[in-house]
């Protein structure tokens, strides 16, 4: 379904972005645009996507997925981890040959790769999940950038990543829209007239939250 709604390019925090870090962490409730901001910051990029849920809080799941996301990429087949995952019968047995030869094979070639986890939230409690995940991250070096979302604070040991690359954290205030972007983006789906005329009484019910704004403007666009 397309999008009710034309998106806002966050041309701010793309700047941002563009710039160093190891670990780049987007954080703020739901509705801020993070997903679609980290979208955006990966467009042209060789990148790697997983969408992290509730079942990979499982170690077995969480590798089957970043082998299944990277395998969905021409360059991304990851051989001989995807071999050593479907044959594996012991997971603690055989964690260390999969994880070091997921670190040897991904990225595959040469260059940079970004690997977005959206919603790493979920992670939140599951301590053996998020071990794994930040040996094997730290184990890539600097061929890895990881750009995080999540709602409440990221669950990763953002200390260690931090003497490794620099980490680059974008919160609330970060992502909440400026008064400039309202009116931009207020400006296309309104037209500019009623945008100057409404922008200032949205800015102050919805402090730039851009679902917040979004289903205003569904209001006024509905209303006889």
């Amino acid at each position: 379904m397309p999008p009710l709604f034309p998106l806002l390019v966050r041309r701010r925090l793309l700047r941002r972005l563009a710039g160093t870090w190891r670990v780049a962490v987007l954080s703020a409730p739901a509705g801020f645009g993070k997903s679609t901001l980290a979208a955006q910051a990966i467009r042209g990029r060789r990148a790697t996507w997983i969408r992290i849920g509730p079942d990979h809080r499982a170690l077995s799941n969480l590798i089957g997925a970043w082998i299944g996301a990277a395998s969905a990429r021409a360059d991304g087949a990851l051989p001989r981890t995807r071999r050593l995952f479907e044959v594996h019968r012991d997971l603690e047995r055989d964690l260390g040959l999969l994880t070091a030869s997921l670190a040897a094979e991904f990225p595959p070639g040469r260059g940079e790769r970004v690997l977005v986890l959206d919603d790493v939230h979920e992670l939140d409690g599951a301590t053996e999940v998020i071990q794994w995940l930040t040996r094997v991250l730290l184990s890539m070096g600097p061929r890895v950038r990881t750009l995080v979302t999540c709602r409440g604070s990221c669950p990763l040991p953002l200390a260690r990543f931090e003497v490794e690359g620099g980490v680059l954290q974008l919160g609330v205030d970060d992502l909440a829209f400026t008064l400039a972007e309202e009116h931009e983006w207020l400006a296309r789906v309104l037209g500019a007239p009623t945008a100057r005329r409404v922008t200032a009484e949205l800015r102050d019910s919805f402090r730039g939250w851009p679902a917040g704004l979004a289903l205003a403007v569904r209001g006024l666009s509905e209303a006889p």
